[in-house]
């Protein structure tokens, strides 16, 4: 894990759609990468944690929704409830945490 940004990515020479992947995969390391990691070490952990509250399901999901889309422009609010409601009513959330 000692590989810097600066060395990991090139940016001299680059087409500007290979700039903009780089930039991309950038955000994504350093932006979101965070539950990724969470649900990939410690799955069992996050689980118990959004099956325990509705409200902390919703957020984690929402939260997705809103870093990866604009969810309010592509989807409808019940659209994104149906979905939330999958992971709440088939106690669901521990176990899609483990595919990681």
């Amino acid at each position: 894990m000692g590989i810097r940004a600066a060395e990991a990515d090139p940016t001299s020479g680059l087409l500007p759609d290979q700039e903009l992947a780089i930039n991309q995969i950038a955000h994504l390391r350093d932006q979101e990468f965070g539950f990724y990691l969470e649900q990939s070490t410690r799955p069992q952990t996050i689980g118990y944690a959004l099956s325990d509250s509705p409200t902390g399901l919703l957020a984690w999901i929402y939260e997705k929704f809103h870093a990866w889309t604009d969810p309010v422009s592509v989807l409808a609010k019940d659209q994104i409830l149906d979905n939330i409601m999958l992971y709440w009513l088939t106690d669901a959330a521990a176990s899609s945490a483990r595919i990681y």
